[in-house]
């Protein structure tokens, strides 16, 4: 609807319910002031709405960038935790295995003294055991 059809159509609206219906150039100044009136209240009402609307898509991009830089900084995070847990897999990996080591060569050890004290036991020299 265009701002010419919305103004005569509230200008019909008052010339038929007027009792005087326009007699004289007055009442034509009249109802010409009212239509310009009704036409700047429009065009008002719409540059509000308009500007409105802008405020509102500036509310939502901002709010929409935030949101971004928000989750970014969340995966970001995320990233980093999963990098710090497959460092501690690493490491718990690397002191097991070192553990494993250790307990082996304690293992080793202690076969070895047995074989020892078996020996000593079937005649073997006091110098071998331990």
């Amino acid at each position: 609807m265009n701002i010419t059809s919305w103004a005569s159509k509230k200008e019909n609206l008052l010339t038929v319910a007027s009792p005087e219906k326009g007699v004289g150039a007055i009442g034509e100044e009249i109802k010409r002031k009212a239509f310009e009136a009704r036409a700047t209240l429009w065009e008002e009402s719409n540059k509000c709405k308009l500007a409105s609307k802008r405020k509102e898509v500036k509310i939502q991009e901002w709010e929409s960038l935030q949101k971004s830089k928000i989750e970014a900084k969340l995966r970001q995070a995320e990233a980093q935790a999963e990098q710090m847990k497959a460092q501690a897999k690493q490491d718990l990996a690397k002191r097991l295995s070192a553990l494993s080591h250790k307990v082996e060569g304690k293992q080793a050890r202690v076969e070895a003294h047995r074989s020892r004290q078996a020996g000593a036991a079937g005649g073997a020299h006091p110098q071998d055991r331990p």
